[in-house]
């Protein structure tokens, strides 16, 4: 197992390259919850063949250490929180050990982004909603090959968990009897391909065991200290506003008696001065008008980051492109929101702006209507929830986005 010398992200590592970093995947080959049915099982069955799948993918993949990847993955005697530490048991039995373990992880994408805290601080019991520190979506194969990260994925984009969000068993019948049954009948707990999405943890939802899933794989054990949220010192920021209000921003405390954009623009820069954000005077609301693009009303050409230091989009291209780096999540506070929560936006993945504006940010009546994004997500759905294709109610209280259009330029040499 690796132990340290380079920096990325301001965690620090030992001999080992940048591409030798732990990883976390969803595996490119599917299957039943009847483990040892799949290719890569190799004889085995259970929990020994979920860890022999994602070992066999890890190899596939040139993926160093690949003797130590095990399976995301719960059964009536193991739970996956424990299993990422080497170790056996139930977490509320502290793992079979004196003190519960801690310091598996962080792990990274394979594009060498970090996607997930150690486990302390990723798998915790969700409250209100909020789960652990996940910075990015884990939306890649072992090769990093990227998958679709819509709301309305079909099963192939989930993966079998068995797990809560804390990393413990889900409940005995949420394993297709610990991983050895296919039949339609056993029901099973599963982890969606996207729900590493910022702070929500690992959402689940219901699957038969006849279904066709992935694996979610990490490497067990410690390989650094948490990772680091630094604000940039100087950096083009993005952040939700941790207020909400109606579709007409003259309406909101912070709108300054401007109308429109530039009630929603001056409602930005507040946010950010009472959090103490550099130049708070440049941010800007993400917002479409039936005159403008929201992607037109930026000069400057990002990046732009959260305000834990986490990269939304390296530029306006990548903005607009359908997928960001990062959900947007966090408010200007770096506190996260609660899943689905949604922002105003008025405005399509690319930028440009749809058909239902509150009048073009004038109206909070439930006469007039606006397009949402997601804050949670981090593909198109950020901008434009494609899965839910009809506008809200102006009178409907929703947060907002702001982005820095500043000229800055970030100064710190790390992405976490």
């Amino acid at each position: 197992m690796r132990i340290a010398v380079i920096c990325i992200a301001g965690v620090f590592f030992g001999s080992a390259s940048a591409s030798d970093l732990p990883r976390i995947f969803m595996t490119s080959v599917i299957g039943n919850g009847n483990l040892s049915t799949w290719p890569d099982a190799h004889g085995l069955s259970g929990l020994a063949a979920a860890d022999e799948i994602c070992r066999s993918r890890a190899a596939a993949a040139s993926i160093a250490e690949s003797e130590d990847y095990v399976a995301y993955l719960s059964d009536g005697s193991d739970d996956a929180y424990c299993r990422l530490h080497d170790a056996h048991g139930h977490r509320s039995e502290q793992c079979g050990q004196g003190a519960l373990p801690t310091g598996a992880g962080p792990w990274y994408r394979i594009d060498d982004l970090a996607a997930m805290d150690v486990a302390e601080n990723s798998l915790i019991p969700a409250t209100s909603g909020v789960g652990g520190y996940v910075p990015r979506a884990n939306v890649s194969d072992e090769f990093g090959n990227l998958f679709a990260t819509s709301e309305s994925q079909g099963a192939e984009d989930f993966a079998f968990t068995g797990s809560s969000l804390d990393g413990s068993l889900a409940d005995a019948a949420s394993t297709c009897s610990d991983w050895t049954s296919s039949d339609a009948g056993d029901g099973n707990t599963v982890s969606l391909a996207t729900s590493y999405r910022g702070y929500g943890g690992l959402a689940s939802a219901a699957w038969t065991c006849d279904q066709s899933l992935r694996l979610v794989c990490l490497e067990k054990g410690a390989h650094g200290p948490p990772l680091s949220k630094r604000r940039p010192s100087s950096a083009r920021m993005a952040f939700v506003t941790s207020s909400t209000g109606a579709g007409d921003f003259s309406t909101w405390p912070d709108g300054g008696g401007a109308t429109s954009v530039d009630a929603a623009d001056k409602v930005c820069r507040a946010h950010a001065a009472r959090a103490s954000l550099p130049q708070p005077e440049t941010y800007k609301a993400w917002l479409s008008t039936s005159m403008q693009g929201a992607i037109d009303r930026f000069v400057f050409d990002g990046p732009w980051y959260r305000v834990d230091g986490v990269r939304v989009a390296q530029s306006l291209v990548d903005l607009a492109d359908g997928v960001i780096e990062a959900p947007m999540q966090l408010d200007e506070n770096a506190e996260p929101l609660a899943a689905g929560q949604g922002a105003w936006s008025g405005t399509f993945s690319d930028g440009s702006a749809t058909s239902f504006t509150c009048a073009d940010w004038t109206a909070s009546n439930n006469s007039n209507f606006g397009f949402l994004g997601s804050s949670f997500a981090s593909d198109t759905n950020w901008s434009y929830i494609s899965s839910l294709p009809f506008a809200f109610s102006c009178e409907q209280a929703f947060h907002v986005y702001c982005f820095s259009d500043s000229d800055s330029i970030f100064e710190e040499g790390f992405d976490p």
